[in-house]
């Protein structure tokens, strides 16, 4: 009973504030306007098995489990109060001022306690205690900042929805400026959920996080963003994000400005050994073969229908975009993250299949049963 009432008094007061700073001349577009219908949004906080995909001696008993639950359950509910309050027109707003319908009918949204990284698009999933690097832990942001990322993660799903079957403008879906990386895919998400925000976000409170050392040391890209999209790429529902996408050209010098630093042709006067093709079909433990593919990705060119990956869900010619939350420089980092989780935490490969966002566990040790 205490703790319904003490979120039905941060639910109350969270509304008071928010109607108290947005006066009906500047009020968020409706739930019923623009494009498509709105997804349902659930907060899961039972994910036993992502979590250990990246932590190996996470929560080893049942008890462990539901203490870890009701910490989660502790530790987002204020984050889950303001979604409630305000979620509805958040999702409206993104899917106006990016001009790209929902898609998915329903998106889970996965608390964990503790990830390697801020937030991931695919499954969507953010960490409420911590962020857990080996030993060391950082504490995340909460309040308006925490709020704040939640909507990066959701402008950047939005975004995702472009490569579902049925968008009216497929090409977008290729566009140079949305291949995953800190320099492009995350600052057209950034700056869908900054131009949101702007409308729902205390100015003070917002101006406080981007000027906070954090706010730049989790976004690698923000000079680039002020410099390049802030002010010229003005979001708004008659000039979409979409719009701009569409009159970038693909070799435009944005487009350069924006590509991923690359590697050194020559190291100390001398060119780099060449390295042979990891793994080739049928050898080594997870039995495919990648090459670097469009947007920043790494396609399945060939795979063994008898060995782990094609075991675990790969296929032939889909593109693994993260390997556990991370982007990989080139194909044998992406292959060294692959093979140092596998028999531990697992590898969780984001991956596009027929430009549909997929989620694969690849792990060598059969799942617990007993959870």
């Amino acid at each position: 009973m205490r703790i319904t009432l003490i979120a039905l008094f941060l639910f109350l007061i969270a509304s008071l504030v928010f109607a108290q700073a947005y006066p009906e001349d500047n009020t968020l577009p409706s739930s019923n306007s623009g494009s498509g219908l709105l997804p349902q949004i659930d907060f899961e906080m039972e994910n036993y098995y992502l979590a250990h995909a990246f932590y190996r001696d996470y929560a080893t008993g049942e008890f462990d489990v539901k203490a870890e639950i009701a910490l989660i359950d502790r530790r987002s509910a204020p984050l889950i109060v303001k979604w409630d309050s305000l979620g509805d027109a958040i999702l409206t707003t993104i899917s106006a001022l990016s001009e790209i319908p929902w898609r998915e009918p329903v998106i889970k949204i996965h608390l964990l306690k503790y990830l390697p990284v801020s937030g991931i698009y695919e499954p969507l999933a953010i960490p409420v205690e911590g962020v857990k690097i080996e030993g060391r832990i950082e504490a995340v942001p909460s309040g308006w900042f925490q709020f704040l990322q939640l909507i990066q993660y959701l402008a950047g799903r939005n975004i995702l929805q472009c490569r579902f079957h049925g968008f009216e403008r497929p090409l977008i879906a290729d566009h140079p400026l949305l291949d995953q990386g800190i320099y492009r895919f995350d600052i057209m998400a950034t700056h869908l959920a900054l131009s949101t925000v702007n409308r729902i976000i205390p100015p003070d409170s917002l101006a406080f996080i981007l000027s906070s050392e954090r706010w730049k040391k989790l976004n690698p890209g923000w000079e680039l963003y002020k410099d390049n999209f802030e002010k010229k790429w003005a979001l708004s529902a008659e000039k979409p994000l979409v719009s701009y996408l569409e009159q970038e050209p693909y070799n435009s010098p944005l487009v350069e400005l924006t590509s991923a630093p690359k590697e050194s042709e020559e190291i100390g006067g001398r060119k780099p050994l060449k390295r042979k093709k990891i793994p080739s079909e049928g050898k080594g433990r997870l039995g495919f073969s990648i090459v670097r593919s469009r947007g920043g990705t790494f396609e399945v060119t060939l795979i063994d229908s008898e060995r782990l990956a094609y075991a675990c869900g790969l296929r032939g010619g889909d593109r693994i975009q993260r390997v556990n939350g991370e982007l990989a420089k080139n194909q044998r980092e992406l292959m060294e993250k692959i093979i140092d989780s596998i028999d531990g935490i697992g590898a969780y490969l984001l991956i596009l299949r027929e430009k549909e966002s997929k989620g694969i566990l690849l792990q060598s040790v059969p799942k617990s049963d007993n959870l």
